[in-house]
């Protein structure tokens, strides 16, 4: 959604091939940066660390997170 909302603003009919190529290799390539640095951020050090001792918290959030989503869902769909 980010980049669909940035590129809105920029992509027109009138680009070119290569600008629209150039455009869409330059998202692909942050958009990988960001989760390769996301991945390696909290897979290493002291982020691992605290996930790993505090895991049955996040864990809990997670799946209290995922049946709201899941109970907003099926109200939206059955209403």
């Amino acid at each position: 959604m980010f980049f669909l909302a940035v590129f809105a603003a920029v992509v027109t009919e009138e680009l070119g091939m290569q600008t629209m190529v150039t455009l869409r290799v330059a998202a692909w390539l942050i958009d990988t940066a960001w989760y390769l640095i996301i991945a390696v951020l909290i897979s290493t050090g002291p982020v691992l660390a605290y996930l790993q001792r505090y895991d049955h918290v996040v864990n809990t959030l997670m799946a209290a997170l995922l049946l709201l989503l899941g109970v907003i869902s099926l109200r939206r769909e059955f209403a």
